[in-house]
């Protein structure tokens, strides 16, 4: 049975399941003739490089007995001259080896293996590049020679470029996407740097700086920056850059210098933001406001209604797995944040629970900064130290389509708990975004501990939402688990998590932005339940 005939031509199930008669009656298990057969095309495979292999030995010693240097073209098809080149590779591995073994006080071969490895490197490039050629990987064919065969150097560049057209394009219609979705506009003045760095400035003042493969995954980028999210007009009053990079993914120096709350080169950068807006003066009155309801003796008992009232109504969200950062923006930016948008922190056990030791332990650390800030003389200022003074608060944006929720995992525990317990209108943080991934599986967005069917459920969910209209990309094998998806856009990243998840996330997301489901096409019930969400989504 080929590993590619399903579902099963005798009982239509997919290979996970059990293979079962007409009358009912179990077969051989699927999964187990899955890998029967999948073990068969190893081998098969082995087998035919093996014949090249001998092939090629035969015809290079033919060719040294009739004391000739013939050309050795083991197959004409585009597989055998590939496997064929393979084992060209193996054997200069091989003679590399040799030579460095037979390096001796009678002989120095160290240059000779030298020589010989980097022709198996070369060896190793030709046979990548033409494997991925015939994949069907993007190449610019308009930069390969038009009078003559390409060399693999040139292979090589023409591969690149094709991926990075690839790419820009990809970028250019979610940015498409984006106008055709928002009639309102944000505009931006972005100005380019070395190593691929980027900063943007909109018109309402908010910053960001990113490390972007090209400019074009940047400008998408922006898109979701704003609150709500709005179209980019961007202006680079220094000119937008031009030349492809010389690879798409970035280097290990481009994505060590990307933007960090950490860069002292930038720090009076989260001194001129922190004023933006006036969100520092609403804070300020907040927190002077609370003296008039609250005197430090009633700290204790007003801890412990908010955090029975937090850890009721608005409990921490379980993080999802399988959503590691793509690497192709890395973005981030000081900006005030709504702190019911907070959804997880590195202490997620429960609002006020701050596991540490002594005076850093939740319950002891919440209340003195309570009665710290009841005894004040001087609140604006130690607001801006509480924000700007030591390490940041630190987000992670989950984008949505009224704005973002926010999630933590490095610094700010503490502050966040305690913004939260005082119900504060603004808090003031460093921000990183969550970027759309270029692409997606079923099995990578439930992760390692999801259960046997749910890869199968999250692929049904998203073949549901791209015929409703709210996931736009290209899906392989719709519906089905080992299909894949080309994401160009969805109102929310967490949709595409397993039911579970995407109903917890959607739920929460309702109460900080009420009516925003519905002005998408959503209506919020969908996500009452993990069964109703399913339900929705599928029907």
């Amino acid at each position: 049975m080929s590993t590619r005939n399903w579902p099963c031509p005798r009982c239509m199930a997919q290979p996970p399941a059990d293979c079962r008669t007409a009358a009912g009656t179990a077969r051989f298990p699927h999964w187990r003739r899955w890998r029967l057969a999948r073990s068969a095309a190893v081998v098969e495979s082995w087998a035919a490089q093996a014949s090249d292999f001998e092939r090629l030995l035969h015809t290079v010693d033919a060719a040294i007995a009739g004391g000739r240097e013939a050309p050795v073209v083991p197959a004409e098809a585009a597989g055998g001259r590939l496997r064929a080149l393979h084992n060209l590779r193996t054997l200069q591995e091989y003679i590399a080896r040799w030579l460095t073994a037979l390096d001796s006080e009678h002989a120095d071969t160290a240059p000779l293996a030298a020589g010989a490895r980097r022709t198996a490197e070369d060896l190793g490039a030709a046979t990548a590049v033409l494997r991925e050629i015939a994949q069907g990987l993007p190449v610019d064919r308009g930069s390969l020679p038009a009078d003559r065969a390409p060399t693999v150097a040139e292979l090589l560049a023409a591969r690149t470029r094709g991926d990075a057209l690839a790419a820009e394009s990809a970028f250019a219609q979610r940015l498409a996407l984006a106008r055709a979705h928002s009639p309102a506009t944000t505009c931006w003045s972005v100005t380019a740097g070395a190593n691929r760095a980027f900063e943007a400035v909109s018109e309402h003042g908010v910053r960001v700086r990113a490390t972007a493969v090209l400019p074009a995954a940047f400008e998408a980028e922006l898109a979701r920056w704003s609150c709500p999210p709005s179209a980019p007009e961007v202006h680079y009053p220094d000119g937008r850059p031009s030349l492809l990079p010389a690879q798409l993914s970035l280097t290990f120096e481009e994505r060590d210098s990307a933007p960090s709350p950490w860069d002292f080169g930038h720090a009076d950068l989260a001194h001129d933001d922190y004023g933006r807006g006036g969100q520092a003066d609403l804070v300020a009155a907040a927190l002077l406001r609370l003296r008039e309801r609250l005197a430090p003796g009633d700290v204790a008992a007003f801890l412990a209604e908010r955090c029975a009232q937090l850890n009721t109504a608005a409990t921490q969200l379980p993080g999802p797995d399988g959503l590691e950062k793509e690497p192709h923006v890395l973005a981030g930016g000081y900006t005030w944040v709504n702190p019911a948008s907070v959804v997880r922190t590195s202490d997620p056990a429960a609002w006020g629970t701050i596991a540490r030791d002594g005076e850093r332990a939740g319950s002891v650390w919440i209340p003195n900064a309570i009665r710290e800030w009841l005894d004040c003389e001087d609140v604006p200022a130690l607001l801006r130290e509480a924000m700007t003074g030591s390490s940041p608060v630190q987000l992670q944006r989950l984008d949505g389509p009224a704005g973002p929720l926010h999630t933590s995992h490095m610094d700010g525990t503490h502050r966040l708990h305690l913004w939260r317990v005082l119900d504060l209108p603004s808090l003031y943080a460093w921000v990183e975004s969550t970027v759309l991934p270029r692409q997606l599986t079923p099995y990578a967005v439930c992760g390692d501990g999801a259960g046997r069917d749910s890869p199968e459920r999250v692929a049904r969910i998203w073949a549901g939402l791209h015929g409703k209209g709210l996931l736009h990309g290209a899906l392989t094998h719709p519906g089905e688990p080992f299909g894949a998806l080309e994401l160009h856009a969805v109102p929310a990243l967490w949709l595409l998590y397993p039911p579970a998840l995407a109903a917890a996330y959607g739920r929460r997301y309702a109460e900080v932005y009420p009516g925003s489901w519905e002005r998408v096409g959503i209506p919020s019930g969908a996500f009452a339940s993990e069964e109703s969400w399913t339900a929705w989504s599928t029907g």
